[in-house]
């Protein structure tokens, strides 16, 4: 059995427990419908974009037609968008990001991906990041798409999922946007059992699995 640091495995079983106890979503405001206005501003989410603001959070884009959604507007002068959320993690998690996705028939997709990206407590990246290339993928009705992974390095504090979107040469017309809706991230399900043997624990066993 494989050795491995106390404080270590401590926060391994606290997250996996806290993480199921609490029903395993991190996000603030996935479902983009906070606060009533279609700014990314106090929105639990940071974005980055190029040239003028191209996107928002629009009532026209939420999947159930009765809040916000997150919309990439392909007519914008700019080229690219992304927006992110840091979420305090442990190394040796697996993390599940999840969101459901939308592509007008107008809009010109050049990359559409989502990410894991791994940080540490000075937010710095730790490499071995995770994504998903959703390119070509998606289509004009809303589909849930999903990314899993984790890292080894022990200097984890921080997973960063990413929603990040290129377009083409901007299209002035309707029907042109990529929309995001109900996004989530969670911990993966687990049981840890562990045995103490001073200086150390040890992991005797354990089992995963993926909620349907």
């Amino acid at each position: 059995m494989r050795k491995f640091d106390s404080a270590w495995l401590i926060g391994l079983f606290l997250a996996i427990s806290m993480g199921n106890a609490f029903g395993g979503d991190l996000l603030v405001n996935g479902d983009f419908n906070n606060p009533d206005d279609n700014l990314m501003d106090y929105s639990g989410w940071y974005a980055w974009w190029s040239g003028e603001r191209p996107c928002g959070r629009e009532t026209w884009a939420d999947r159930a037609y009765n809040g916000r959604g997150f919309a990439v507007y392909g007519w914008g002068e700019g080229s690219l968008v992304g927006i992110y959320q840091n979420v305090a993690a442990t190394c040796g998690v697996t993390y599940t990001f999840t969101v459901w996705v939308k592509k007008e028939i107008h809009y010109d997709e050049a990359y559409t991906e989502l990410k894991l990206e791994w940080k540490d407590a000075d937010m710095a990246d730790l490499g071995g990041s995770c994504f998903t290339n959703l390119t070509s993928q998606t289509g004009p009705t809303y589909a849930l798409y999903t990314i899993s992974g984790s890292t080894t390095n022990l200097a984890c504090a921080y997973v960063r999922p990413v929603i990040y979107a290129q377009w083409n040469t901007p299209t002035v017309t309707e029907s042109a946007s990529m929309q995001f809706d109900d996004a989530a991230l969670t911990i993966e399900p687990a049981a840890v059992i562990l045995i103490s043997r001073q200086p150390h624990f040890e992991v005797y066993g354990s089992t995963s699995g993926r909620q349907g």
